[in-house]
């Protein structure tokens, strides 16, 4: 079994995760306590992981919703404002910067949704999001959820809030 190396690089810890695990090389340097940054890469994190497209968030939500598990990994304060309709929220922040009214994205949750015959899909705000790819990558990674249950929406909350507004809710949609 390999295990997960943590390298400190001044005052920040880098996961470099094995080389088996199947993160794309565009991901190789992950940190959790950095949330935005530039725009990812349009591929998933883990080769295998399907990248879902704004018209494949809207089926799944309005045909196949039964099968399908919406993580929202935003701090609770944005799901709040806005969220895909039916979705559930689990932030994966760093606890330094985690809210006392966040429930945190864990691995017996997921392994729960998994067990319940649901796929997981991660999403948050947008391509400049690192939450939900970082989630994709620890839940894979780490926890071992089984990368053919896990999918992953890049364009997040603002691309969904563009194009597809009949399918998010709460108090300050756009």
């Amino acid at each position: 079994m390999k295990l997960l190396c943590l390298c400190i690089v001044g005052l920040m810890v880098f996961r470099v995760w094995p080389q088996d695990c199947g993160v794309a090389p565009e991901y190789k340097s992950f940190n959790r306590n950095i949330t935005r940054g530039k725009e990812l890469p349009d591929k998933s994190p883990i080769e295998g992981v399907k990248l879902l497209t704004v018209a494949e968030v809207s089926k799944l939500i309005a045909i196949e919703s039964a099968k399908y598990e919406f993580v929202d990994v935003r701090p609770v304060s944005y799901y709040q404002k806005c969220h895909i309709m039916g979705s559930i929220n689990r932030s994966f922040v760093s606890p330094k910067i985690m809210d006392k009214e966040d429930i945190e994205l864990t691995k017996e949750y997921l392994e729960s949704v998994v067990q319940n015959s649901k796929n997981i899909v991660f999403y948050c705000q947008s391509p400049k999001c690192y939450l939900s790819a970082n989630a994709v990558i620890e839940a894979i990674c780490s926890w071992k959820i089984p990368k053919d249950r896990v999918f992953w929406f890049r364009g997040g909350m603002d691309l969904l809030q563009q194009k597809r507004k009949n399918v998010v809710e709460g108090k300050f949609c756009k």
